[in-house]
């Protein structure tokens, strides 16, 4: 058997593996694709599953790349996941283990994909794509805000239904989701600041991703997703910090001066925000409308109403947390019912209905919107200690790296960081990161791999010098 060329021909199936599963999590958060019949989705992500069953099986039993040792975290939350779901059986059996595969290709085969150093030149074209087409994307939905474009219609896919253009005070624009969208949106401006300060790149991508900038902030602040701004302030503060601490002396007086730069870019976020929510709105009013239709049965609006971002859900509400503070009680309420397994992932709503009728899951039939509620209600204490203590340790690990290192490729570790980052402040307010299968997850696990990646080789060459010195 020659494994090189086996490995060879890995390599070419991971790069069509990372293109066409980024591809079509993409296109999923398009609003549009979902009244497709969901018989093509299925079709089309049951084969990227045989695909990245099929590179799990190479690297596992042929290359022998994925080490029990080094993963015995993750293992063990997947045997959690079996666990949970046949102790909750026979309901939801089916549907659990789906969602286990897609588990297992995300922490085995994703990750791996950022893993491999081979793979890092096709994930920088992956890159300018998804920069190049997310500002397609949002230009069209800035232009739905300038059009005073909506269109809602009820559809089973969502909870409330199918939202497109400028919702409720909110821009949805060609997004299902304004939330998901505005992290991708953060994402997408922390890749153009790279590639802007990158001196390798063509001018096209350059061009492309200052254009990008404002563009993305601007979908951001009109998106009203308080998830993506607080994941844009975080990550400006810490990004800015790391970034002049890098170029600095690392002298006390240099930290210092790292702080205070990363509170002027919190400073920079919040001025652009308000500067934006003043302004466009008043731009807007000025406009003529292009579509407007609330119901499927409704008539066509042409009767413009004032413009505002003021969003009712929320400053009408005493709960400033917009349900989520419940949805986190209610997730603890039924995690305290079931502390060691937990739910499983697919009878969450069945399970809070039956045993738990008057928590707010029950009532309302929404998640936790929060990945570590989630993982507590529904994995229970063996499952959430593994997947949290593995990616607790890589942060730490990516933590102790970007205070030490002084490499070249420094602004590229600390980028795939931030992109981490951005996914894992989301996922405090979303249910994302593990046990779903969108593009924040494809995100994080597949940065997380490089990151720990750079972090194993740096810290491996750190102590091959300090070893030769010692000799």
């Amino acid at each position: 058997m020659n494994i090189e060329k086996i490995e060879n021909h890995t390599i070419i199936f991971k790069k069509i593996f990372l293109f066409t599963f980024s591809t079509g999590l993409l296109i999923r958060l398009i609003g549009a694709y979902s009244l497709l019949p969901s018989k093509i989705d299925t079709l089309f992500f049951t084969l990227v599953s045989l695909l990245g069953l099929m590179l799990l099986f190479t690297d596992f039993f042929i290359l022998k790349k994925i080490s029990i040792k080094k993963n015995i975290l993750l293992i063990l939350f997947i045997l959690a996941l079996l666990l949970s779901a046949i102790v909750n059986g026979p309901s939801g059996l089916i549907a659990n283990f789906k969602l286990i595969i897609w588990q297992i290709i995300y922490l085995f085969v994703v990750f791996q994909v950022g893993y491999t150093v081979e793979l890092h030149e096709s994930i920088n074209t992956l890159e300018k794509i998804i920069i190049i087409s997310w500002n397609i994307l949002t230009i069209l939905s800035i232009l739905m805000f300038f059009g005073h474009f909506s269109y809602v219609a009820p559809l089973d896919k969502f909870y409330n239904g199918l939202r497109i253009g400028f919702v409720e005070n909110r821009l949805y624009g060609v997004f299902a989701d304004p939330n998901f969208a505005g992290t991708v949106s953060v994402a997408v401006l922390l890749l153009s600041v790279y590639y802007i300060l990158s001196k390798k790149n063509f001018l096209f991508i350059k061009v492309t991703s200052i254009i990008s900038l404002p563009i993305q902030f601007i979908y951001i602040v009109l998106s009203g997703s308080r998830t993506a701004l607080i994941s844009l302030v975080v990550v400006a503060f810490f990004g800015t910090l790391f970034f002049a601490y890098h170029r600095g002396k690392r002298k006390i007086s240099s930290y210092g001066i790292s702080f205070l730069l990363g509170l002027i870019a919190v400073l920079f976020v919040f001025g652009g925000e308000w500067a934006i929510k003043y302004s466009l709105p008043k731009m807007a009013q000025n406009t003529p409308v292009v579509f407007s239709i609330k119901t499927n049965s409704a008539k066509h609006h042409d009767k413009k109403t004032d413009v505002t971002l003021a969003r009712a859900d929320v400053d009408q509400k005493d709960d400033v947390s917009n349900n989520r503070f419940e949805l986190w009680k209610s997730s603890f309420e039924i995690f305290k019912s079931t502390p060691l397994v937990g739910t499983s992932p697919r009878n969450l709503m069945d399970y809070a209905e039956k045993k738990l009728p008057s928590t707010f899951i029950a009532t309302k039939k929404q998640t936790s919107h929060n990945f570590i509620f989630y993982l507590l209600a529904t994995t229970g204490v063996l499952g959430t200690l593994p997947i949290l203590l593995f990616i607790l340790i890589k942060i730490f690990i990516a933590l102790r790296v970007l205070i030490i290192s002084k490499e070249n490729s420094y602004n590229r570790f600390l980028l795939d960081t931030l992109v981490c980052l951005a996914i894992l402040v989301s996922a405090c307010f979303l249910t994302e990161l593990v046990l779903v299968n969108k593009i924040g997850t494809f995100l994080f696990w597949l940065y997380l791999g490089k990151v720990a990646l750079f972090s194993d080789e740096f810290l491996k060459k750190r102590d091959v010098i300090y070893e030769t010195t010692k000799r």
